[in-house]
């Protein structure tokens, strides 16, 4: 249980236990995904494992990686002063977004959240105003805050609802969020996308319509992506599960 940071950060503890079993962490790291297969952070945490030369110290790095994530710090100071009347709105409530926003109570905040998630709904609702996509045009939306499961430089994978608001809230400034571990080469997140491809809670989107990209190092445009890539490729989890 948890959000998909704090289910890496255990899964790095549980998979050192048996690092030094090759085999062994191969199949583990596969069932683990299988059971989570929208959790880029776990897609990010295992493939870093896989390709290290010595896994256990690998897994105590990206544990500490992740457990010092600076990316809600980071998107709390960049989100600007808005005048009356105008609001920040979130596709999902939780992880960096939730973060930084229960952090911003200068901020009228909205949130569409997923009503069967009631963990994230209650959280939500402590500080946002629930809303359903369409509702964004007309409640003076500037900017629009989706929260990053999985990414490569070029697609990422967010909620559901995220096409209809961005469609909906067209004068809004789309600003990406990636947690720590969300940002993944291309052919891993070929095989994370082709995993969750028949979620209907989950789709895909271009980062190239995010004005703005936000992570644990850096604010920056889709462009500068490519760039912050900093996992490796594990061959042995493209293969589907």
């Amino acid at each position: 249980g948890g959000d998909d940071t704090t289910v890496a950060i255990e899964a790095a503890g549980a998979l050192a236990s048996i690092a030094h079993e090759p085999a062994s962490l191969v199949v583990a790291c596969r069932r683990v995904l299988a059971h989570h297969p929208a959790n880029g952070a776990l897609w990010w945490l295992c493939s870093r494992l896989l390709a290290a030369s010595d896994p256990w110290v690998e897994a105590r790095r990206s544990r500490d990686i992740l457990d010092a994530d600076g990316t809600a710090d980071r998107l709390r100071d960049a989100l600007p002063l808005l005048d009356d009347g105008e609001r920040v709105a979130s596709v999902g409530f939780d992880g960096a977004v939730a973060s930084a926003l229960e952090r911003r109570l200068d901020l009228d905040v909205l949130a569409i959240v997923d009503p069967d998630d009631s963990t994230t709904e209650r959280r939500a609702r402590g500080r946002a105003g629930l809303v359903e996509p369409w509702q964004l045009a007309d409640l003076g939306t500037t900017h629009l805050l989706i929260g990053v499961r999985a990414a490569s430089p070029t697609t990422a994978l967010v909620p559901a609802e995220a096409r209809d608001a961005v469609f909906e809230a067209r004068g809004a400034r789309v600003w990406l969020v990636l947690d720590a571990g969300r940002l993944l080469p291309q052919r891993l997140f070929d095989a994370v996308a082709t995993a969750n491809a028949a979620d209907p809670a989950l789709t895909t989107i271009d980062t190239a319509m995010a004005a703005i990209v936000v992570g644990p190092n850096a604010v920056d445009t889709a462009a500068d992506l490519v760039g912050r890539v900093d996992c490796p490729l594990a061959n042995e989890l493209l293969r589907p599960f």
